[in-house]
């Protein structure tokens, strides 16, 4: 699958990022990481706009919620849709939201309908 999808994987496991990294690459997506939500909102108001944020909820600086709310009222950056990954707790209130360990293809799917 050739893509000119971006996507803005949000993931403190560095293991796990690298994984999801090279799955997503693998599955023609352009993939920019962050290990943090700092990394993650410098990414997003320096770089290149992402079309679609692959974000794990719990991360060392902030959790994932935390990281959405300013991210949906900013006006820049509202359009762009979250998948949500956790390793635990239920997930709510979220449009899109995986649990891990992920499904590859399903993920893939998911990215490609949100593309």
């Amino acid at each position: 699958m050739k893509s000119t999808c971006h996507v803005l994987v949000v993931e403190d496991d560095a293991a796990a990022r690298e994984v999801l990294a090279a799955l997503l690459t693998d599955s023609g997506f352009e993939v920019t990481m962050a290990a943090t939500a700092a990394e993650a909102w410098a990414h997003l108001r320096n770089g290149r706009r992402p079309n679609v944020i692959v974000l794990d909820l719990i991360l060392p600086d902030m959790d994932g919620w935390d990281f959405s709310a300013p991210l949906k009222r900013d006006p820049d950056l509202s359009a762009i849709p979250i998948v949500a990954v956790s390793g635990a707790g239920t997930l709510i209130d979220a449009a899109r939201s995986l649990r891990k360990p992920l499904d590859a293809d399903e993920l893939a799917g998911i990215l490609a309908d949100l593309c």
